[in-house]
């Protein structure tokens, strides 16, 4: 074959457009096979990009630069190659900063730099942090007939838990808010702390005493017995929440319980003229495992002031019986419904008394029959609710002006407490925190 420039005819035929068209293709082949191109080509084979995955339509092959090629003359690097790198980066940041925070974990007290964080947050919360009401001149708070009122009770730290570094994690926001400080980590292993607050009727910290929460929150309720009412009041919590200690007291007759003082206040008021035609009786009985036990029979026998008007009320059994030798055993009580829809405890035991001394003494002595156990918390836990019942009562007609009941519940558990307890101790934990769920629904 001739070549295209050795004929006359043929060259002069063409047009001169296609003739320099021709002569710029020849000059590309000559570069290319003399290596002048060679600088310019990458090191990575020739990779076919779907249409619409690099710079918006690309439906041709195309050479995918790589860093390596980023520097040099013309590589321009996409989109995808930069974001590839800045994760790179992101990356070995992340890694660095676990490591620092590893290294950290090995080198510090955890528990302490916790405590620090709460301590910092109470610091920067200290105007919110109010004292509580002072009691001089404050006035009984009014009830309503429906309501009902939550009180929290703030217990300090046992010498068991401060001796294995436990931490203070509830702050008081004065006498009607609590914020409770949950310690964690975040998933990158920072520490962060959260703060929950609580708006409640009553609050009361540490060092507020027995008498303290009895003015605040128990008194409007004898009251409202005097007037015809029939109140409650209930001790819940966790197992070594310190209900036991509110509702008997403690160090002998040394601490006031709420029982106490509740009877003490039912004895004054009954020497007010209006009231003195009314008589106060007590009982005491315990709710385990399902099942309900008179306490009142195990105490020591004496005189009782009772009313005939309370074994018609029961429909002739009473619990008006002397208690032959005292210190027996606590007896079973049916459970039974009336004609009425009410539920009775059919032969329950009502004791007069004549003053708070004597009311003690019979708290006492029941008391020391209510079924405890051990568990990993204390060594003396209850294991069934305690009812304290106290009744106004006609002296001559023994009709039931008003009632007020003090409940002493026993305390949840939580499953690691009961981890090394017995069967019979595991199953009691269940019936408990069984029946408490009852109550909350």
């Amino acid at each position: 074959m001739q070549d295209v420039g050795s004929a006359p005819s043929l060259a002069s035929a063409m047009p001169a457009g296609l003739l320099r068209r021709l002569d710029r293709r020849k000059s590309r082949i000559s570069k290319r096979d003399s290596g002048e191109f060679e600088a310019l080509q990458p090191s990575t084979p020739v990779k076919a990009v779907p249409a619409g995955k690099e710079n918006g339509h690309c439906t041709t092959p195309q050479r995918v630069s790589t860093p390596a090629a980023l520097g040099t003359p013309g590589g321009t690097p996409s989109r995808c190659v930069v974001e590839v790198e800045r994760m790179r980066q992101r990356r070995e940041e992340k890694r660095m900063l676990h490591d620092r925070v590893r290294a950290d974990l090995a080198t510090c007290d955890e528990q302490h730099a916790f405590g620090l964080m709460i301590h910092g947050w109470r610091q920067e919360n200290e105007a919110r942090l109010l004292p509580a009401v002072p009691l001089v001149g404050v006035a009984l708070r009014p009830l309503d007939a429906t309501r009902l009122s939550v009180c929290v009770r703030k217990r300090p730290l046992l010498p068991g838990e401060s001796a294995e570094g436990d931490l203070d994690v509830v702050s008081m926001l004065g006498s009607r808010g609590v914020v409770l400080h949950e310690t964690r980590r975040r998933v990158d292993l920072t520490r962060t702390l959260d703060n929950h607050e609580f708006d409640l009727d009553e609050c009361f910290c540490e060092a507020d005493s027995n008498q303290t929460i009895y003015a605040r929150a128990c008194r409007p309720l004898v009251h409202a017995a005097f007037d015809g009412r029939h109140s409650t009041v209930f001790a819940y919590g966790q197992t070594g929440s310190g209900k036991t200690f509110t509702m008997m007291g403690g160090e002998g007759e040394a601490v006031a319980g709420l029982y106490a003082l509740a009877a003490g206040e039912c004895f004054a008021i009954l020497e007010c003229e209006e009231f003195r035609d009314l008589a106060v009786s007590c009982s005491f009985y315990e709710i385990y495992r399902e099942a309900a036990f008179d306490l009142m029979p195990v105490v020591s026998p004496r005189a009782t002031s009772d009313h005939p008007a309370r074994a018609a009320e029961d429909g002739g059994a009473s619990g008006h019986l002397p208690l032959g030798g005292g210190a027996g055993a606590p007896v079973k009580l049916p459970v039974l419904e009336d004609a009425n829809g009410e539920v009775q405890l059919v032969g329950l035991c009502e004791h007069g008394v004549e003053d708070t001394a004597e009311v003690l003494r019979l708290l006492r002595e029941a008391q020391a029959a209510r079924r405890t156990g051990n568990n990993s918390v204390h060594q003396r836990s209850s294991r069934s609710h305690a009812l304290m019942q106290l009744f106004l009562r006609d002296r001559a007609s023994g009709a039931l002006h008003g009632k007020l009941t003090l409940v002493d519940l026993a305390g949840s558990e939580r499953a690691a407490d009961t981890l090394d307890a017995s069967r019979q101790s595991r199953t009691e934990g269940a019936d408990i925190n069984r029946s408490l769920l009852c109550l909350k629904e």
